[in-house]
This record gives structure tokens, sequence and C-alpha cells, in this order.
């Protein structure tokens, strides 16, 4: 599976939380032309059930629209679709597509109606489509969630960011009632690999919110959920780093070491991009740093930590990054304990090129400043920070916790 057919996927389920209220989606052949053909979008095709080789080409013309975010030109293309092809399964779920959510922006409550029902008029045609189109439209139908990989709200990182979020974001995430079993039972099936990532998102939320004894007393994943057992490893042994268990810390790295050099990871990869391997050496180069750090051994720890920030900076872009915890908060750090308040300072406007105005390396760059005597300069960005730091939770003095 493609990471955007994967996204589609994901979208496509939100749409089961809109109104059964709705009209029913007209397409009559014969009216007045809904969309244009467009020149100029390449050639991209996705074959479809479809009586008419033109509806082929509008369906086909929606789905780049939509891989571009034109989410409303795609809906036309779409109309256009099923007005030259109304038995079309595949054209009112692509419509009921492009009218959901997706990673930019929030589903507009008044396409709930219209999406609803090119929903149903979906899953009313699906018996005679193909089995790969009826699974794109079982998706549509299956149990009204939103799985992990769109919406990554469950039980697990609402209580790792509760005190980080607000109460429409509360309110948003408790009423999805997200069932771990369900997503671990998709994560297996073939294909499905990528959301493994977002079930593991819950690990890396602990590590940046500094919840030690929740991690520690966190159960391992299933064995056969090989890579969230790495990041298990990884959030357990910073756990045990920060609570002064250097030898259980030791253990979960040998683990995780283990899990990151299996072929398999490196085999695999997220929506197609960047691999497992490529995340779990992250993970296992931010350990062995913290874990050096804590032994005292702060040239090791900070040549470990260097080379996390270097494969970080080798992952291929995506948004957000596949790596959430970002290495140069860790190492920002081990160069202040190291009394390399300069190197810190650098590392740190380093990140915040990166990401800009993000609190944490406001944080280490303040505390970095303040260390070489700049006294005016850590109290602007302390102001800086107090800024962008409103409503994330209590202050915080340094780059990780």
């Amino acid at each position: 599976m493609t990471r955007r057919s994967a996204s589609t996927f994901a979208a496509c389920l939100a749409l089961l939380l809109a109104s059964p209220l709705a009209a029913p989606v007209q397409a009559r052949a014969g009216s007045q032309p809904i969309a244009p053909r467009l020149a100029g979008l390449g050639t991209h095709h996705h074959p479809i059930t479809a009586a008419s080789p033109e509806a082929q080409r509008f369906f086909d013309q929606g789905l780049i629209l939509s891989f571009g975010f034109n989410h409303r030109e795609a809906a036309r293309s779409f109309r256009q679709a099923q007005a030259l092809d109304p038995a079309c399964a595949m054209c009112y779920w692509g419509e009921a597509l492009v009218l959901g959510p997706n990673i930019n922006a929030r589903m507009d409550a008044a396409d709930n109606p219209r999406a609803y029902e090119a929903v149903q008029r979906a899953l009313a045609l699906a018996a005679q489509v193909s089995a790969p189109e009826r699974a794109y439209i079982a998706q549509c139908h299956a149990q009204g969630l939103y799985p992990v990989a769109y919406v990554p709200h469950n039980h697990h990182f609402l209580a790792a960011a509760a005190s980080f979020i607000g109460a429409k974001e509360k309110a948003l995430a408790a009423s999805l009632h997200i069932r771990d079993h369900q997503d671990t039972q998709l994560m297996r099936q073939p294909g499905y690999a990528t959301l493994q990532h977002y079930w593991s998102m819950p690990y890396f939320a602990w590590v940046r919110f500094g919840q030690w004894d929740r991690l520690l007393t966190e159960p391992a994943p299933a064995e056969d959920l090989i890579y969230p057992s790495g990041i298990w490893s990884y959030a357990r042994g910073l756990a045990q780093v920060r609570t002064g268990d250097l030898a259980g810390a030791a253990a979960s790295l040998q683990r995780l070491a283990t899990i990151a050099d299996d072929p398999e990871m490196a085999a695999t990869r997220l929506w197609e991009i960047n691999t497992m391997a490529q995340i779990l050496g992250i993970a296992r180069e931010v350990l062995s740093g913290e874990l050096a750090l804590a032994r005292g051994a702060s040239g090791e720890a900070i040549e470990h930590l260097q080379t996390a920030v270097r494969l970080e900076d080798e992952l291929t872009y995506v948004e957000p990054s596949d790596w959430y915890v970002p290495a140069r908060h860790n190492l920002g750090a081990a160069l202040l304990a190291s009394g390399r308040a300069p190197a810190a300072e650098a590392v740190y406007r380093k990140d915040l090129e990166v990401y800009p105005a993000n609190g944490w390396s406001l944080a280490g760059l303040a505390q970095s400043l303040r260390a070489q005597g700049k006294t005016a300069e850590a109290d602007q960005v302390r102001r800086r920070l107090a800024q962008v730091w409103v409503g994330h939770g209590g202050p915080i003095a340094t780059s990780r916790l």
C-alpha cells in the first residue's frame, strides 16, 4: 500500500461520522457539464470498474487533483464521472474521499450530508466492482472509526498529552473511541505495516513529556509487532536512564539494536518513504547517547547524538516528520551538560531553522545563552518562549525532559 492510498483510506473512514440526513447525490447524464477536462495533470491512471472511458478519465482527474490537495475541484471531477456513469461505485467513493478531512484541513460540516450519501451510493454499488475496489469502499464502512493512521488520539496518546491540548481537542479525541485491538489486527495485515508507526506514537508522546513511570509500567507489544517493540524498547530505555536503572537501559538498548538490525525493518517503509530501520537507527543512537551521558562518558554521548542528528537529517522529508522528538534537543542538552554552551547554542539555532519557534529549542537556547553570560539575549528568548508556550502546560527549562 502506498502512503497516499493508506491516507485516503483513513480520511474516508471519517465520513461515517457524518449526518445521515442527506439528499441523494444527483448524477444525470446529458446535463450541463459539471467539470471541465484539464490539461497538464500528468498521466496517472488508477483503473476502476466504469462503463464509460470518459468516466474513467474524470475519475483519474479527480484522483490527481486530490493528490494535489485541490479537493473542491476534485469533487467536481468525481461528480462529472458520476454523471457519465451513474453506476460507477468508485466515482462516489472519490467524492466522499475529497469531501472528508485531510492532513491540512478538517472536514467542513456543510459537506457531511453529501459525503454520507456518496458513501452509501458507493456501498450500494460495491457488489458490481472488483475486489480491490470493494476493499477501498469497505474501509468507508468499517466501524465508523478513525484509525490510528489518521488521528492518533487513542487513549494512550491522550494520557500522555492531556495537559498539553485544549478542551475542544480533548472532547474530539474522546469521541472517537478508538480500540487498540482493532488497530493491531489491521496493522498485521499485508500492506498495513505503516500503521505500526502510528500505533507507536504514544511511546514518543510519553518520552516528549517525561512520563517515565507510565513507560516503565507499560507492557511490551506483542512479539510479532517487531517495529512497535523497537520503539517501546527505545522509550523504556530512556525511562530507565532517567530513573537511574542503567543496567535496565543497557538491556533495552540491546533489544532495540537487535530489532533495528532485523532485515525486515530495512525492507519495510513508512508510506513507502523512510524505512523502519532508519527510524530505529535514530532511536538507537539517541538511547546510546543518553545512556553514555548518564554514565559520565560525555564525549561518547555527543558522538552518538551527533550521529542521531545526521540520520534524522537524512530522512526523506514528510509532514509530520517520521521522527517525532528531534535529536537536536538531546544533543543540545548533552552539550550543555558537558559545559559546551556555545556549541549547544548553535545546535538550538539550527533546530529553530527547521522547526521555527518550537518551545523546546527556545528553552534550550535561553539556557545556553545564560550559561555564556548573555543575559539580555537569554531574557529575550525566554519572553519569546512564554509567548509560544501558552496553553501547552507548565513551563519548561530544557530541551528534553
